[in-house]
């Protein structure tokens, strides 16, 4: 299993749509936005956010702004790779202690 963990900086809903290609109703979906660090080779890092789909949005709103850790999974459509929350899947606060080395 693979782990997201960063800043959860956002939640939204965005509501129901009509797909502009299919023509079919997208019913509403809920999205939480993940700020993480990515170390470089350089030694440098860089900040990317990350657009997860949820189910509900009543177990990250105690979250906002707080570091987060979620599992996620991956499906590839279209040459393209998608992350994702597995169903059931719950956020966890990342603590603020470290473990000693």
């Amino acid at each position: 299993m693979f782990y997201i963990k960063g800043q959860l900086i956002n939640i939204f809903t965005q509501p129901e749509q009509t797909n502009r290609r299919t023509g079919e109703l997208m019913p509403e979906a809920h999205y939480v936005q993940i700020l993480g660090k990515i170390p470089r080779q350089s030694g440098n890092s860089e900040y990317q956010t990350v657009r997860l789909k949820v189910e509900h949005l009543t177990e990250y709103k105690p979250l906002l702004g707080k570091e987060i850790t979620v599992p996620v999974q991956f499906m590839a459509r279209e040459n393209r790779t998608f992350p994702y929350i597995p169903k059931g899947s719950k956020p966890e606060l990342v603590s603020n202690v470290k473990a000693a080395a």
